[in-house]
């Protein structure tokens, strides 16, 4: 029979299991089991016989065959004095030593030391753990690591830094130990810091801070690649190792940039680095300069020098011609960029050069029109953008930091945006003609929302203007908030999940009326005071509150929005459709469906919660309410007990219920004494679908307060 304990710990072990990250060694057959005398042994799981004696002070789990388990040795107990860390005093005692064992399935001790810890990746509590490996320690400080099956790996020795590969080898003290235990030497004044597995080659490195050069070596303990580099890769496929050296100029760049904070020059054709490329034999096969770390993929290799892309075959060593990439054409024209060596021009819809490559970048605007720039390399700092069409003529001057296209009407029709570095942006038509004065955008940019409208700021004020650049809202505002493009992101950043996961239909799509300017909604903060504008600059909340909160795109519905008063100190609404308010003198308000609750601070544990209707008139007081989202109902308590408000605000369960908190889909569970019951805002009829009950006695109670007992 087993007993109650022995149950538990079954369920111990079970529960165990993966926060030790080792559940798929765990064997459960087996479990550890304490004597009447404390000693604990190993009992089979089903039966409850003794597979092992009681004889341990401490038993472990069996994981991957063999468990950890702790000797105590009484006859050697010595005396030690405790010290009360507090009052500073002084106790004497008696210590009994201990010592860690590895045993198998059997009993059989495999291995004893101070403490035993699983070896995991990396020596990392996060790490997978390695079946059967173990690194025992001493107290004297010295470590050894064991196998279970193979005995010992790393012998023991007091070691800095000890880590383990997936496959069971050990890197110790730049020292590499395999998994069967065969050791490999780094050159002297080096450390091994990789294995290649693909070929067999290990990477090592010199014992030094700052600038430690790398080389290979083979498993020999013969070098293939000296000690004298940066960086080196392989090119497995090709059996090759392309090592690369930093110029004398790149120490002095980084020496210059940390003594003066700031970052030297260098040209962007200059090249900085000499890379030797080595074969299998050690033998040097060619060497080339290049500007960055070379990129290896496959039997090939990649680097840049004196501004120009290669690709090499990395098993000749011959370069590979570089296929022309095909620009996408422009549908509205057929224009399209074409590259030729590192300039760029434009080929017509029949594939003839009407631009010649004279270009240091060409990006396509639509509409046949593209952005270009003759001096890539300083594109950053400079103002030399400007816009051509595809025949090259000159639409927009080089004059600018930045050209892109406004995405409204559409991308192919809407104006460029033309931006200056410390001056500002100005909206240029497709013609060329200026449409909008400079601006410094709200954001660094024109963000045009859902009706053609943007946030800009000129002269330290804040406005709005149309995609033609007429002034909605004058640059006369502290801050401008765009709640249409606002909400617009927020769908953005959340998917817009409902619609990510049922896809809407052209019948829900036609059905949906058309965003116009009257929809646009703008916070504007003046002073101190905020106050709320429409899209054709319509005064919709006059600017006298202290702060108008965030309006969601519910709140457009009903056109209810929280209001504070000028001092920030109480709270009200405001209908910016119909102009009713609620005055802000209570401590919060929120707004729900059809109706509010007003929150008084009364001290004492005395505040109270205010019902108000859909005018903001009173309705009841309660000591404690809460919203309940998925069921749409409100739950208020008065003198300890709660009932149900609907979304209007009417009670449609009475003060009954001890408790209550959420269920599955739209229900609420409502405790009374022993029961609970399952209510809901309105009657329904009870399928049982996803909600369980574990209580003896069960009721369910409708919206109308009728009860049904489930059988």
């Amino acid at each position: 029979m087993i007993t109650i304990w022995r149950i538990i710990l079954l369920l111990l072990c079970l529960a165990a299991a993966p926060a030790m990250a080792v559940a798929a060694g765990l064997d459960i057959g087996i479990l550890p089991a304490p004597d009447a005398q404390g000693k604990w042994g190993y009992i089979d799981a089903l039966s409850g016989k003794t597979l092992i004696a009681p004889q341990f002070h401490e038993a472990g789990f069996f994981y991957d065959g063999v468990a950890i388990v702790t000797y105590a040795y009484p006859d050697k107990a010595y005396d030690v004095q405790l010290v009360d860390s507090v009052t500073g005093t002084t106790t004497a005692a008696s210590a009994i030593p201990t010592a860690q064992g590895l045993i198998s399935r059997d009993g059989r001790k495999i291995v004893l030391a101070d403490r035993l810890e699983r070896a995991s990746a990396g020596m990392s509590s996060q790490g997978a753990y390695i079946p059967r490996l173990f690194l025992a320690r001493r107290g004297n400080d010295e470590s050894a690591v064991f196998h279970a099956d193979r005995g010992q790996i790393v012998p023991p020795g007091k070691y800095q830094d000890i880590r383990f590969t997936p496959e069971g080898a050990v890197y110790c003290d730049g020292v590499y130990y395999a998994p069967d235990g065969k050791r490999h030497d780094p050159p002297r004044g080096c450390e091994i810091t990789s294995l290649e597995p693909e070929t067999g080659t290990f990477q090592v490195q010199e014992k030094k801070e700052q600038r430690a050069f790398e080389g290979v070596m083979r498993q020999d303990g013969s070098l293939i690649v000296p000690v004298k580099y940066d960086e080196i890769q392989a090119v497995p496929e090709a059996g090759i190792w392309l090592a690369s050296r930093g110029d004398a100029s790149v120490m002095v760049w980084a020496v210059t940039a940390f003594l003066t904070g700031t970052t030297p020059e260098i040209k962007e054709d200059e090249d900085i680095l000499t890379v030797d490329v080595y074969d299998a034999s050690g033998k040097r096969l060619r060497s080339f300069r290049a500007r960055y770390h070379p990129t290896v993929s496959g039997t090939t290799y990649a680097y840049k020098s004196k501004g120009v892309d290669y690709r090499v075959d990395a098993r000749t060593g011959e370069v590979i011609p570089a296929k022309e990439k095909k620009l996408p054409a422009d549908p509205a024209s057929g224009f399209r960029p074409f590259k030729e060596g590192e300039k760029y021009g434009i080929k017509n819809a029949a594939g003839a050069v009407s631009v010649p490559p004279i270009y240091e970048e060409v990006e396509s605007l639509g509409g046949g029109l593209f952005a270009a720039t003759r001096e890539k390399a300083k594109a950053v700092f400079h103002d030399n953008w400007g816009v051509i069409d595809g025949d090259g003529k000159e639409i927009i001057p080089f004059v600018y930091n930045s050209i892109s296209r406004s995405d409204y009407p559409t991308e192919e029709t809407g104006p460029l945006k033309c931006g200056k570095n410390e001056v500002g942006y100005w909206l240029v038509g497709r013609d060329g003609r200026f449409i909008t004065p400079e601006y410094k955008p709200y954001n660094g940019d024109f963000y045009f929302n859902a009706v053609g409208l943007a946030v800009i700021w000129r002269n330290h004020k804040h406005g709005v203007i149309d995609y033609a650049g007429k002034e909605v809202l004058p640059c006369a505002y502290d801050t401008v908030f765009d709640e249409l493009r606002m909400n617009e992101d927020k769908k953005s950043r959340n998917k817009n999940k409902e619609k990510w996961d049922k896809p809407e239909s052209s019948e829900d799509a036609a059905r949906k009326t058309p965003l116009t300017v009257k929809d646009a909604l703008f916070r504007v903060k003046r002073g101190d005071l905020w106050g709320l504008y429409d899209g054709t600059g319509k005064e919709l909340i006059p600017i006298k509150y202290g702060f108008i909160r965030d309006i969601e795109a519910s709140d457009r519905k009903q056109g209810w929005i929280g209001v504070e008063d000028e001092k920030r100190q109480k709270n009200g609404a405001v209908n910016f459709r119909t102009g009713q308010t609620i005055t802000p003198i209570y401590d919060s308000v929120r707004i729900y469906p059809g109706f509010f609750v007003a929150w008084k601070q009364g001290g004492k544990g005395k505040d109270v919660y205010i019902a108000l209707d859909a005018k903001g008139g009173e309705m009841a007081r309660y000591q404690r309410v809460e919203w309940f989202d998925d069921a749409q109902v409100l739950a208020v308590e008065q003198n300890g007990k709660y009932a149900l408000l609907d979304k209007t605000g009417k009670q449609i369960c009475p003060f009954r219920y001890d408790y209550v908190h959420a269920a599955a889909g739209p229900f609420v569970w409502g405790g009374m004494e022993r029961k609970r019951a399952l209510l809901n805002g309105k009657p329904f009829i009870y399928q049982g679908a996803g909600v369980a009950f574990s209580e003896t006695d069960k009721v369910l109670v409708d919206g109308t307060g009728k009860e049904y007992r489930i059988k």
